[in-house]
């Protein structure tokens, strides 16, 4: 009887740090050819940034609650923005590059915009 309790101590504890291992996400810096989209890439939230003409040159940025769907070698993250679907797709982290990777934008009446993204480790 006290294997078995140690064994499930054991099971329970090793269950627990597994689970803060595989919770480690890598961020990624991404944008669009000209720079018309810029985004940060979190394991659980998508930040926007918007460099706006102020005297001062300030950054505006908004941040965004994802659903991830998770591959074998990269992810695709869902949000909504102001009433439009995004969809952030990194087909392969450890080989990231324009042709695979892309955000794509639907308005609410179903037009899709595609744009190739290039992302970095942060």
């Amino acid at each position: 009887m006290k294997n078995v309790l140690a064994l499930l101590k054991l099971f329970i504890v090793s269950g627990l740090f597994a689970g803060k291992a595989l919770a480690v996400n890598p961020s990624f810096k991404c944008h669009t050819p000209n720079e018309e989209k810029i985004f940060t890439i979190d394991s659980d939230k998508v930040t926007f940034h918007h460099v706006e003409l102020f005297k001062n040159s300030r950054e505006v940025s908004s941040t965004v609650d994802v659903t991830t769907l998770n591959s074998h070698t990269g992810f695709t993250k869902v949000m909504y923005v102001n009433g439009y679907k995004h969809r952030i797709h990194i087909n392969d982290l450890k080989n990231m590059n324009e042709v695979d990777d892309y955000i794509s934008i639907i308005s609410p009446k179903g037009h899709t915009m595609t744009y190739p993204i290039t992302c970095k480790h942060i």
